[in-house]
């Protein structure tokens, strides 16, 4: 019943404002910076050669961490960086 009072008003139904709605970026999105830093790492000279799940956990133990394995994952693969980078 509720969605129906939602979804119509004075016997018509309502346009649907979802497509059009703004929506503010996440506050934990990552920055330009932080998206280039990532990519200089996986395309270094030291991690070029290598998959997100071998450089994410060697970063670490030189005490350095980015960001997750899967965000590093995904970084590359929308750069479309995931292929033979060595």
């Amino acid at each position: 019943m509720r969605t129906y009072e939602l979804w119509v008003r004075d016997g018509s139904v309502k346009f649907d404002g979802r497509p059009d709605a703004r929506r503010t970026a996440p506050s934990n999105k990552l920055s330009e910076a932080e998206r280039q830093e990532i990519i200089s790492i996986a395309n270094s000279e030291k991690y070029g050669s290598l998959p997100p799940s071998q450089i994410v956990p060697s970063l670490a133990d030189e005490g350095h961490y980015i960001v997750s394995e899967s965000t590093f994952n995904r970084v590359l693969h929308e750069d479309k960086l995931l292929n033979n980078r060595g």
